[in-house]
């Protein structure tokens, strides 16, 4: 199990930082970047403690993670589970590095004259009602980089080792984890249909078929064990079996701390 997107970690309690991104400060434009009430905030910059997230439109994020998922291939593993590969806590606000900036404004096929006003306003921890043309190209866009690095780990782990079950754990919460980034759905599903913040090209970006396993956290309370909707372990394990339309087998994990 793999906490992907994580280059560092600032801990509490005066334990001080560790990881890559604290390691070596030449690497601190890997590092993702937050569209704060106060500005554009490189994570690590920010005094909070906790996961400080690597961006991952950054090309050399995805060489360095492909690296090491290819050396851990390598080992007499049975399997390969990313955790985290999604976009940071801040959710909707990051990343706005210049990297994602060209990348989005490439992808738009026009420039974003008020960056990053004309997708967020700063410090914004949600969609506007109704959700912008421009809000929803940007979840679209997130999106693909999650799904393009999905892929190119699949491939990178099975040609190492072609009998590894390579997935990701991901929240089963469907109809808000664009928060994060991540489409986890099969290209076949039609999110489009069932949710007005998807536009009609956010289904490609599905990549549940480039993955030989998933495990959703199905983390409703102990006392909402039964039914069929979402905040139900049940609802969202009958949910995602739509949504992954059979192109994987899944588990559905519990959070057995949670009984409120």
């Amino acid at each position: 199990s793999i906490n992907t997107m994580i280059g560092g970690c600032m801990c509490p309690y005066g334990l001080g930082s560790d990881g890559i991104l604290y390691d070596d400060p030449s690497k601190k434009s890997w590092a993702t970047v937050v569209n704060t009430a106060d500005g554009l905030v490189n994570c690590l910059d920010l005094e909070d403690s906790g996961a400080k997230f690597l961006n991952p439109a950054n090309d050399e994020v995805v060489d360095y993670l492909l690296s090491l998922l290819a050396d851990l291939a390598a080992y007499d593993v049975k399997g390969i589970i990313l955790d985290r590969c999604r976009y940071d806590d801040y959710e909707l606000q990051s990343d706005f590095s210049d990297i994602s900036r060209e990348k989005f404004e490439d992808y738009i096929g026009a420039p974003v004259e008020n960056w990053p006003d004309d997708i967020f306003e700063p410090g914004a921890d949600e969609l506007s009602t109704p959700v912008t043309a421009m809000q929803k190209k940007w979840m679209e866009f997130r999106a693909k980089n999650i799904h393009d690095f999905m892929e190119k780990a699949s491939d990178k782990v099975h040609s190492v080792n072609p009998d590894i079950r390579f997935g990701a754990y991901v929240g089963a919460w469907y109809s808000s984890y664009y928060y994060s980034g991540v489409n986890w759905a099969s290209p076949n599903y039609n999110a489009k249909s069932a949710y007005g913040w998807a536009t009609a090209d956010y289904s490609k970006y599905g990549y549940a078929d480039h993955c030989d396993i998933m495990i959703i956290g199905a983390y409703a309370s102990t006392k909402s064990i039964y039914g069929s909707s979402e905040w139900t372990m049940q609802g969202f394990c009958k949910r995602a079996q739509n949504i992954f339309a059979g192109d994987v087998p899944f588990i559905g994990g519990p959070d057995i701390g949670n009984s409120t």
